[in-house]
């Protein structure tokens, strides 16, 4: 009777010594994990002063759009000359889960509508930077046009175009992306580049500017990597 009191009481001994070192080792990877996630949100570099002849005009990022991604550390500005429509370009960080919200789900919800979506590799035959390229309408006057680039840029200079929802519901995406935090500690920014046109205007010229500044961005951060 001792020895089967014995066994069980060994037993139970080794089951929550098992216990409490898996839970010592799950505390360990979250602490470690929200470390590496925040450590991630600190890169946000700045943005050149100015690309295809074209000087950048800072503003500070909408206080709403922040709220929306869950409030990362942002920059924004336009590049403009003369009178042509600026390009509009926005970056935050990319640390934490929330700080990805897909274009579609808020831009094309909007005053916009999503009439497109597409990729389009802006490198003129460099390294490759294949971005996603978004087409959207004004709701109310369906004349004024927007062409949107976004991607996600690592501080090692790689490049990803995927979607990513609110608050990161593609669940490879995120254990992708925490595996790629933790693991490599290689932070991310979070790039929109847009410009606003005329329907009834030669979109093709817009389109060119928007390209050369947002390939101008590419590359500057890959040389800061």
């Amino acid at each position: 009777m001792r020895a089967k009191r014995q066994k069980n009481y060994t037993g139970e001994h080794v089951r929550t010594r098992v216990a409490m070192i898996f839970l010592v080792l799950m505390v360990t990877l979250l602490y470690l994990t929200g470390y590496r996630m925040a450590a991630a949100s600190t890169w946000l570099p700045t943005m050149p002063k100015s690309l295809e002849g074209m000087t950048l005009q800072p503003h500070p990022v909408d206080q709403n759009t922040l709220m929306m991604l869950g409030n990362p550390r942002g920059t924004a500005g336009a590049y403009a000359v003369g009178d042509s429509r600026p390009v509009e370009v926005t970056m935050v960080t990319g640390g934490m889960f929330e700080n990805y919200h897909d274009p579609t789900a808020c831009v094309g919800q909007g005053q916009f509508e999503t009439i497109g979506i597409d990729t389009v590799d802006i490198a003129d035959g460099q390294e490759k930077a294949i971005v996603r390229r978004l087409t959207f309408r004004h709701r109310q006057n369906p004349d004024i046009r927007m062409v949107m680039y976004y991607w996600q840029q690592r501080k090692s200079g790689s490049i990803d175009f995927r979607a990513r929802m609110g608050n990161f519901r593609d669940m490879p995406a995120r254990v992708e992306h925490g595996w790629s935090t933790l693991l490599n500690h290689d932070p991310t920014v979070i790039v929109r580049t847009y410009v606003l046109f005329d329907g009834r205007s030669t979109e093709s010229a817009e389109e060119t500017r928007l390209k050369g500044v947002s390939a101008g961005i590419v590359a500057t951060l890959r040389m800061r990597r």
